[in-house]
């Protein structure tokens, strides 16, 4: 029983790993590695084309099982405990983590910005990050314009289980309209985000322990139950018509039983290891990736000579993969030495601001 646990737990650690991995890894392709002033037309569409689709076509395996796991892992939160046990950790704490960092996003990317060269701009979002003044700040990241609308959307979603426990179908219903309103109005980001993805949340909320435990035993009924949303997936699409959570589903219940048998036979402790914190690694990239793209390559380049020839090619085979692997060593390195005295409030609500410190000290917050 105990070796099935830890089976079960190494799988959610190693999925996570990959998942924040593909993150970083997309938010590089989408900023840095996009700007046309550092590479020239010379340079090989072919790599560029790779890196890109590899993004592109790991989109609906990134953020829904990223929101499976979260869900998942506050089902107890959920089903078994009351408001007033849970309230500091699941909802006051990442309000808190949101609010602190929305803050010091805007402040180093306003800074790095001030610092970097006029004609660098690595993205053209609506994003509360590049808020040119307080109240605009104040506006995007009360509606979820945020390079963290993670932790915003972990909030909604978990007051909308929670509230709707005891009919958990009820729940489910809800984050599927909420589904099909976003793709089918095409909100902007991350509003569309938002809206698309609590299905996989309550999903994984009610449901993910049962199916993910079922799927990791590799027998005929696991078999079955993953290839359900393929079958799906492709009648649909026979149909003429496309339904993207099925997709995101089809790609999620084959790659559980992948992580599980990838970490009985590889090992994946370095993986697994990051998605143990993956909160660092959120929250803090985001800063690196500005800092690489608006101050360190134009130092390092010249950009009004663009790369050409050989250069090219192996910037825009390497460059994503590079940058991805620096940025979360830097993230976590940020973390390692920031993480100790006053510190830690960075990554953790201090104990004196947590509503029901007082009233609750002893109630454990799992």
């Amino acid at each position: 029983m105990q070796k099935d646990l830890k089976a079960r737990v190494d799988w959610i650690d190693a999925a996570k790993g990959f998942c924040i991995l593909l993150v970083v890894f997309h938010h590089v392709i989408v900023t840095s590695y996009s700007l046309p002033t550092f590479v020239s037309d010379s340079g090989s569409d072919i790599f560029s084309y790779f890196n890109e689709k590899i993004s592109h076509y790991l989109a609906p395996l990134r953020m829904p099982l990223f929101f499976v796991i979260s869900g998942m892992l506050v089902h107890s939160s959920v089903t078994k405990k009351s408001w007033y046990e849970v309230f500091d950790k699941r909802i006051s704490n990442l309000v808190y983590l949101f609010l602190l960092w929305g803050v010091i996003q805007w402040l180093s990317v306003y800074g790095i910005n001030r610092l970097g060269q006029p004609e660098v701009q690595l993205s053209s979002a609506v994003n509360a990050l590049y808020s040119r003044e307080l109240l605009e700040f104040i506006w995007l990241t009360l509606r979820g314009h945020s390079s963290l609308w993670y932790l915003y959307a972990l909030v909604v979603y978990f007051i909308v289980c929670k509230s709707l426990a005891r009919n958990w179908w009820l729940a489910l219903a809800t984050m599927l309209v909420f589904h099909w309103y976003g793709w089918t109005f095409g909100l902007s980001w991350p509003v569309n985000s938002i809206f698309i993805n609590g299905i996989y949340f309550a999903f994984g909320c009610f449901w993910g322990s049962k199916t993910f435990a079922l799927l990791s035993r590799l027998n005929a009924s696991s078999l079955l139950l993953a290839a359900s949303p393929i079958i799906l997936f492709l009648l649909t699409k026979a149909l003429g018509f496309s339904i993207p959570m099925l997709l995101s589903f089809s790609i999620i219940f084959v790659g559980v039983p992948l992580f599980t048998v990838a970490q009985r036979v590889m090992k994946l402790s370095i993986v697994s290891w990051i998605g143990r914190n993956t909160l660092q690694i959120y929250v803090l990239h985001r800063i690196f990736i500005e800092l690489v793209g608006v101050l360190v390559i134009p130092a390092m380049l010249d950009l009004n000579k663009p790369l050409d020839g050989l250069s090219a090619d192996l910037w825009l085979l390497l460059y994503p993969s590079f940058a991805t692997a620096t940025i979360v060593v830097l993230s976590l390195l940020f973390w390692h030495l920031s993480n100790r005295g006053i510190g830690r409030a960075l990554y953790n609500m201090p104990q004196r601001l947590k509503v029901l410190r007082s009233s609750c000290p002893s109630a454990s917050l799992s």
